[in-house]
């Protein structure tokens, strides 16, 4: 029922304050700016921040804009930093460090805190020279072994092609081998059957032969025949 009270009672109160914005200040304001283009110097520097400086131009003032007020209660940036606390315990602590940043600027600007709220946002934090150091031996070690299982591939593909080569030169060497068992074991059948010697005395016979069949041989039965004179 407290509760109920309150956010009843809030309710009322930021009607109010809006009534009294819209209806008040925003046309007070507007009043302002159509004095400023009246009566403004021609080049004016204004402060956005402590900071921040901007440099306005009477010209640039001229005609309508549009004015818009941000309006905040207590009871309203309470429910804004407990909705953002909320957020940041559901995300649980591997949260980004960014986002991280952003959230607490935001809770901290709800609580009327710009200057702290700008150097969180702001904030980088400082580079561990030993964790700087571990990770780049860590990364070489990486690289390392990406290198060493880059060579055992190429090793293995050079072993793969010369263990192919040595078969294959094996294979030659047993065709050889079974050639040469073939001849041995054909010429042992020739000389079993005397096809060998026979051969060998045809080749001897070729061979006398052509020596009788050369010009000044005689052939046998054959005698020196003389004319009468």
């Amino acid at each position: 029922a407290v509760n109920a009270v309150t956010t009843s009672s809030a309710k009322r109160e930021m009607q109010i304050i809006r009534g009294i914005a819209e209806e008040a200040i925003v046309p007070m304001l507007r009043i302002w700016h159509a004095y400023n283009q009246l009566f403004l110097d021609d080049e004016y520097v204004m402060a956005i921040t402590d900071e921040e400086y901007v440099t306005i131009r009477r010209d640039d003032l001229q005609g309508n804009i549009d004015i818009k007020m941000s309006i905040a209660t207590q009871e309203s940036k309470a429910l804004k930093a407990d909705r953002l606390a909320f957020l940041m315990q559901t995300i649980g602590p591997n949260i980004e460090p960014e986002m991280r940043n952003l959230i607490m600027s935001r809770l901290v600007e709800i609580n009327d805190m710009p200057k702290l709220a700008k150097d969180i946002m702001n904030f980088k934090p400082q580079v561990d020279p030993m964790a700087q150091k571990q990770m780049e031996l860590q990364i070489a070690l990486l690289e390392a072994q990406v290198e060493n299982e880059r060579a055992k591939g190429i090793e293995n593909q050079m072993d793969v092609k010369l263990k192919g080569a040595k078969a294959a030169n094996e294979i030659a060497k047993a065709k050889k081998t079974s050639s040469e068992a073939d001849m041995k074991d054909l010429e042992f059948l020739m000389e079993d059957q005397g096809i060998s010697h026979e051969r060998d005395m045809r080749k001897e016979a070729v061979k006398q032969i052509g020596k009788m069949q050369k010009p000044g041989v005689n052939q046998p039965g054959s005698g020196n025949m003389q004319q009468p004179e």
